[in-house]
């Protein structure tokens, strides 16, 4: 029998194209999962602002932080969190800060403003405003300017150390001493 030179093409086809599907087939190999244990972290949640234009310098702290503002031996303001040196914000003349607040969220806050003094460099005039949030707070007002200091729910403490403060202690079983 004769066979057809083009049947013998497409026959040729067929096998060269079955050859590249089995190429292409890789074994499939079983994953196993794996799982790798991190060490520990604390990360600070804190957010620093300052804001040129106004003077304006923001302290964020989400919940349960220990905030305290004061200066440093060049006259920068030093923020210092649950013990340790807030370091995250390029170095920031006392003077040049017109208002500061403090905005801290639920959680047992510690927030310190007793180091903001006109002997740290901080102007005359400048604006204090310290909110605790929700939680079992301790504010500290500044000795040398008049703040606002509002301890907002729970069992909260404040220590207001000038005459001009502003206090409001909010719900619970609230600690109140003037000066």
């Amino acid at each position: 029998m004769r066979f057809s030179w083009l049947a013998n093409v497409r026959q040729r086809m067929r096998t060269r194209r079955q050859r590249r599907w089995t190429r292409r087939r890789r074994p499939i190999r079983p994953i196993r999962p794996q799982v790798e244990v991190c060490e520990d972290r604390t990360l600070l949640s804190v957010n620093v602002s300052f804001f040129a234009g106004t003077g304006e310098l923001l302290i964020v702290a989400t919940s349960g932080e220990d905030v305290a503002v004061g200066a440093d031996a060049s006259f920068n303001v030093q923020i210092t969190i649950n013990g340790a040196v807030y370091s995250d914000f390029p170095p920031i003349q006392t003077s040049l800060v017109n208002e500061l607040r403090i905005e801290a969220g639920d959680g047992d806050n510690v927030l310190d403003v007793s180091g903001v003094t006109s002997a740290a460099g901080y102007p005359a005039g400048l604006a204090i405003e310290v909110n605790g949030g929700h939680g079992n707070d301790t504010l500290t007002g500044s000795a040398d300017f008049a703040a606002v200091l509002n301890a907002g729910h729970g069992d909260d403490s404040i220590l207001s150390t000038d005459a001009s403060d502003t206090v409001y202690a909010g719900d619970g079983d609230d600690t109140v001493v003037g000066g």
